[in-house]
């Protein structure tokens, strides 16, 4: 046990509240006890981890990183409700937008989304320092054989496949990557940054 254990329980020792004669050696002064060591070997754990730090500065400073950027991560580790917000802001900014100039892979993206919302097969996974938005086979309430047994499920070494997004920092990834330039018809320009003539638009629908 280090010095400051010994000079902590000296310490502590000077607070301790005094007990009638009747209530010594009975439960209320063991719960007092209890508490008072706790309280001891929590402040040696902190002494110990201190001069531990102070021994070691560049370990130290790389623990408090890993650990500061751990506290953001799972601070700012986006929600199911935030996806779903997302997915139905984007579609009505889509809305807004014309369809000869509104971006092919912005409007299929979310069209998929809410197409899997509409088959309930969307499923949020939080993994504490961020989060995964991801396909599954079924709807929960199908009971059918192949969505009850566990043989003819994926497997896990097949899971990314179903991965639609990834959530960290507060953001979702692909979604955000999907809308930028959403008012922007990739298909109106060829590869040189030239617009092509209206011959060779694909047929609207």
């Amino acid at each position: 046990m280090s010095s400051f254990s010994t000079r902590g329980r000296t310490l502590l020792s000077k607070f301790r509240p005094r007990f009638p004669e009747k209530w010594k050696g009975g439960r209320t002064e063991r719960i007092r006890d209890y508490f008072m060591r706790i309280a001891t070997d929590y402040k040696a754990a902190v002494a110990d981890m201190v001069q531990d730090m102070k021994d070691s500065p560049k370990k130290s400073a790389i623990y408090l990183s890993l650990l500061g950027a751990g506290a953001v991560l799972a601070k700012t580790n986006p929600s199911e409700l935030s996806f779903q917000e997302k997915v139905w802001h984007s579609h009505h900014d889509l809305l807004l937008v014309g369809d000869p100039i509104r971006s092919r892979h912005s409007d299929s993206h979310i069209t998929f989304l809410q197409e899997r919302y509409r088959e309930n097969t969307l499923r949020y996974t939080n993994c504490g320092l961020f989060s995964l938005m991801w396909v599954a086979e079924y709807d929960p309430a199908v009971d059918k054989f192949e969505a009850r047994c566990g043989l003819v499920k994926p497997r896990w070494l097949e899971f990314h496949k179903q991965v639609v997004d990834v959530g960290v920092l507060g953001r979702w990834y692909w979604l955000g990557k999907a809308m930028v330039d959403y008012d922007i018809n990739e298909e109106e320009w060829d590869e040189n940054g030239h617009k092509r003539v209206p011959s060779q638009f694909p047929a609207q629908k």
